[in-house]
């Protein structure tokens, strides 16, 4: 209409309303059914189209209803006929098995008083409400339609309040289905549930259990950068290595060049991730990003890599002509950049926190801790993503690079409320936010000296740090040179000696001064670590089929299809045949020895590059003792159902009977019968570490 709202209705029933008001007026001079005409064809529809119709004028709900009951447009607004003068008409009658010539005299059941499926709910008021007068629940939540229209709630939406709880289980648990929120403690009554705390007592859910990943983008093994979520989603490095992490006013930091780095990774089906799936939302970071001269730059997105169009992005303005955010939301359709009120990529660390609550249709932006915008345009992405990145997107290929240093990503399953957002812009990490709890550190003088202690754990390190004033973000902090500790990147690490740590320190000239003691996990160990571009005169390999015209081959691939180089466009790959496989092939590629002895636990990560046919080739790894070559613990199938388009990390636990031992890793491959022109199988930057 002439106000800028557009209603949505589906199958008669209101469904969502559009604020297009904000939109620039335009004059098109196509119409289209099934697809988009503009300079070409595109966007082709997949399925029936039947019954289109257009009005100059907005139609009423019961226009609309009328519509989808099978009215004629030519005869919508032709009175219903009602042979018994009941106030229902006949089509709505039949169609619901009630006489349409009956008023209810000869059968009650039949008049606009009858309630023929005991739900509380007349016939007339059934009519009216457009719920179904044979299904006491016609919405399925739980709820007559009956106690609905006592209770004010939808009988034709099953969660009217859209927190994620039936109506029905709504009533169950005692909560109000007309608020998100019953006990109005800023989490949703759903979440709530989901979390294990009570709706109706403002205590709020453990964060941790709305954490679905946690990215403190502190270190990296080569070829991830840890999630210390609940699920272990870890950042593949593209164009990236250790020299991107390190330290920054305080903090450890990545760092990203604007031409080829970012982190990603790719999901599969089931997981938790892209968090765009989840119906709420949070996403947060800390950034130090100079938006002007940076043309439409993204340092958070979730992506496609088998659409170009549905996107989420975080970003720099997109003709970099300020230092606003860039909120960027496309599956189809317009607005597309959104901007903040305020100028925050001036160069300077800033805390940013993006909220997104589809039953709320509302998206907020905080900025430091304080909401910058809650007005803009609402929209969801509902077309299916499977990537997430940060400093750029990565759709079929990789772009938008960002130049800026990015920390502390966290992504949460929820709209986290304003109070806990400002929390996580004032804590120095999420760990601080979800365990506020300090190690105790006890302090003492001894003649000159003071001396500090605190109980320690076997697998950690420790940082001291010191200042005269309480109130300093700890990021401020100075780490302390302790005897015997090690300097890293201007942080001194103090080695555990469990059960308890003493460090005898010159007692300070100051008047007063604070200590706080941090307890960190050590990096891992690298056991083995082989890029392929050296000497690999200790790998093996072995053709067990009698053909033996497809072998593990170290080289540059070439395959039809499938990699043209090594990962990272480096040189050498191990793959099966340098240009395609053959059939019937069975093929094994061995490890060098590496050695297992003195560690509790490993894991075995590499890059691999899956281009076979999709069915009937498979592919195992196995840990064989060196010694004897028998098989320790069970072997791992990769799934060859997959045709990557770039080089993926894989990370697997090496089996418990493989540790305390010297083993050899075994990749093996096997092709069926079919001649295939693939490239099969590529293997690269092999690593393990405990």
């Amino acid at each position: 209409g002439e106000d800028g709202l557009l209603d949505l209705y589906i199958d008669g029933v209101f469904d969502a309303q559009f604020n297009y008001s904000g939109i620039a007026v335009f004059t098109p001079d196509t119409t289209t059914i099934g697809g988009i005409l503009r300079g070409s064809d595109c966007c082709n529809f997949n399925g029936s189209i039947d019954d289109v119709s257009f009005w100059d004028e907005e139609l009423t709900d019961d226009d609309a209803a009328a519509l989808a009951a099978g009215a004629s447009p030519p005869n919508l607004r032709v009175p219903a006929e009602d042979s018994d003068g009941d106030g229902l008409p006949n089509e709505w009658e039949i169609q619901h098995d009630l006489d349409p010539n009956d008023d209810g005299t000869a059968d009650e059941v039949n008049g606009p008083d009858g309630d023929p499926d005991n739900d509380g709910s007349t016939n007339d008021e059934e009519f009216a409400n457009k719920t179904d007068p044979r299904n006491p629940d016609s919405d399925g939540d739980g709820s007559n339609d009956g106690e609905e229209e006592t209770a004010g709630t939808n009988p034709n939406q099953a969660d009217t309040d859209g927190d994620g709880l039936s109506d029905g289980e709504e009533t169950t648990l005692g909560t109000d289905p007309l608020a998100r929120d019953s006990d109005g403690d800023g989490f949703s009554d759903g979440d709530e549930v989901e979390a294990g705390t009570n709706p109706n007592v403002p205590d709020t859910p453990p964060l941790a259990d709305l954490l679905s990943a946690y990215w403190p983008l502190d270190e990296t093994d080569g070829v991830t950068t840890p999630d210390l979520g609940p699920d272990g989603y870890d950042m593949e490095l593209r164009n990236m290595d250790a020299s991107n992490f390190g330290p920054d006013e305080g903090r450890m930091v990545a760092t990203f060049d604007g031409s080829t780095e970012m982190l990603a990774r790719i999901h599969t089906a089931g997981e938790n991730l892209p968090i765009t799936q989840h119906p709420a939302y949070t996403i947060s970071m800390w950034v130090k990003i100079t938006g002007q001269g940076q043309n439409d730059l993204r340092f958070f997105a979730e992506a496609s890599t088998n659409s170009h169009d549905p996107l989420l992005n975080l970003g720099t303005r997109n003709n970099g002509s300020d230092n606003t955010i860039d909120v960027y939301l496309r599956d189809g359709g317009t607005p597309n950049h959104q901007f903040s009120s305020g100028q925050w990529l001036d160069g300077t660390w800033r805390h940013v926190a993006y909220t997104h609550s589809d039953a709320d249709r509302k998206i907020q932006l905080y900025v430091d801790g304080v909401l910058d915008r809650d007005d803009w345009p609402f929209k969801d992405i509902n077309s299916a993503l499977n990537t997430t990145t940060i400093g750029g997107i990565l759709r079929a290929n990789p772009s938008h690079w960002v130049a800026g240093k990015i920390d502390e990503v966290s992504l949460w399953k929820s709209v986290l409320p304003p109070a806990t957002i400002a929390e996580l812009a004032a804590v120095p990490t999420v760990l601080d936010l979800l365990d506020p709890v300090r190690l105790p550190l006890h302090v003492r003088e001894d003649g000159n000296e003071l001396v500090l202690e605190w109980e320690s754990l076997p697998g950690m390190f420790y940082v001291l740090r010191t200042s005269t004033d309480l109130s300093a973000e700890l990021s401020t902090w100075e780490s302390v040179n302790a005897p015997g500790s090690v300097e890293n990147n201007g942080v001194f690490e103090i080695a555990g000696t469990p059960p308890l740590n003493v460090h005898s320190l010159p007692f300070p000239a100051d008047p007063t001064r604070f200590y706080r003691v941090q307890q960190f996990p050590l990096p891992p160990v690298t056991l083995f670590d082989d890029d392929l571009e050296g000497n690999t005169d200790d790998w093996t390999t072995v053709v067990n089929d009698g053909a033996g015209d497809t072998r593990w081959t170290l080289g540059t691939p070439g395959g039809s299809t499938g990699p043209l180089s090594g990962a990272g466009d480096s040189l050498n790959a191990w793959c099966t045949n340098l240009g395609d496989y053959g059939p019937n092939a069975d093929i094994s590629l061995r490890s060098p020895a590496i050695d297992l002895t003195g560690v509790a636990s490993a894991k075995l990560t590499f890059q691999a590059y899956r281009d076979a046919d999709g069915f009937a080739d498979t592919a195992t790894v196995r840990f064989l003792r060196a010694s004897d070559l028998t098989p320790l613990g069970a072997a791992v199938l990769m799934d060859m159902t997959e045709f990557d388009s770039d080089w993926k990390t894989f990370q697997i636990e090496i089996a418990p009977e493989a540790i305390g031992e010297s083993i050899l890793i075994e990749w093996n491959f096997l092709s069926d019968n079919s001649a295939d022109a693939f490239s099969g199988l590529s293997i690269d930057n092999i690593l393990v570490s405990d």
